[in-house]
C-alpha cells in the first residue's frame, strides 16, 4: 500500500443524531438508507418514530465527513429501544462510495458508547449473513436459528455492555 493510500481516508466522522422525521440529519439518514439499499434484496427494517411514546427512545445516527468545506452524510443507522435497557440496531449503512473507509465501525463505537452511559445493558441486531463477520468482530455474538428473508439469510445478533 503507497503512502497515500495510508491517509487517504483520514476523515473524522461527526455524528449527529435525531429522534424527529422531519429535520435535516432525519432527511440526510433518508438519503444514504435510500441511495444503499435502492438496489439491494435487503429488508429495510419500520424505522417509524414514536414521538407521542416518551417510554421508547428512537433515534437516527448519521456520520458526516467533511469534503470540500462542506459536511457529506456517509454513514446512518437507526437505534429503537425496545426495553427499558435493551436496544436494537437496525439499517446501518454505508454510501457505497465511502465502504472499507471504518466509517460503519465507529458510527458503531460512538452509538454503543452513547448507550452505555444511558445505562444499556444489550444492543441487538438482525443481519444479512454477508455481514455477520463485521459484526462478530466489533463483538457481537449471533443467537437463534438463521432466518431466511426474501431469499436472504439473516442472523440475530447482540452485545451485551
Amino acid at each position: 500500500m503507497g503512502l497515500f493510500n495510508l491517509f487517504k481516508h483520514t476523515n473524522k466522522l461527526d455524528v449527529k443524531k435525531t429522534s424527529k422525521t422531519d429535520d435535516t440529519v432525519a432527511i440526510d439518514a433518508n438519503s444514504v438508507r435510500s441511495s444503499v439499499f435502492k438496489d439491494m434484496k435487503v429488508t429495510i427494517s419500520n424505522t417509524e418514530k414514536q414521538e407521542d411514546d416518551a417510554d421508547y427512545k428512537n433515534y437516527d445516527y448519521v456520520g458526516y465527513i467533511k469534503k470540500e468545506q462542506k459536511s457529506v452524510p456517509v454513514v446512518t443507522a437507526t437505534v429503537n429501544q425496545i426495553d427499558d435497557d435493551l436496544y436494537e440496531l437496525n439499517n446501518l449503512a454505508v454510501i457505497k462510495k465511502y465502504r472499507k473507509h471504518g466509517y460503519a465501525k465507529e458510527l458503531l463505537k460512538k452509538i454503543e458508547k452513547e448507550l452505555k452511559k444511558e445505562d444499556a445493558f444489550s444492543l441487538c441486531v438482525e443481519v444479512p449473513e454477508n455481514v455477520v463477520k463485521f459484526y462478530r468482530d466489533q463483538g457481537y455474538d449471533p443467537y437463534g436459528q438463521p432466518m431466511l428473508k426474501d431469499n436472504v439469510w439473516y442472523r440475530k445478533m447482540s452485545k451485551d455492555f
